[in-house]
């Protein structure tokens, strides 16, 4: 069994710093959860960049408005996992998409 811990936008590092190293991933939301299509917060990156500072094993998952256009920027903050729905499921060949996004 493996857990995880979510934080939305708003929250900062700070609030479950003292948890990080009981959990083995952390989902950092980069939007405010609710709907699909929002444009990625860049700021919650420095999050994803803290963590693994703190927490180098750790694993984080990034979620919300990333795309084509932002995936290097996620990817160099330390992201080891992605989620992008409506950057694939809007996109006239998902599949290309998807093989771009794994680059």
């Amino acid at each position: 069994m493996k857990a995880g811990l979510a934080i939305r936008p708003a929250t900062t590092l700070e609030v479950v710093t003292h948890l990080l190293a009981h959990i083995d991933l952390l989902l950092v939301m980069t939007v405010e959860p609710g709907f699909g299509g929002q444009e990625i917060i860049l700021a919650c990156l420095d999050k994803v960049r803290e963590a693994k500072v703190l927490h180098s094993k750790l694993m984080v998952q990034v979620d919300g408005g990333v795309n084509l256009n932002n995936v290097k920027q996620v990817k160099e903050a330390g992201a080891d996992i992605i989620v992008a729905g409506t950057a694939i499921f809007e996109a006239e060949n998902p599949s290309e998409v998807i093989k771009k996004l794994r680059c």
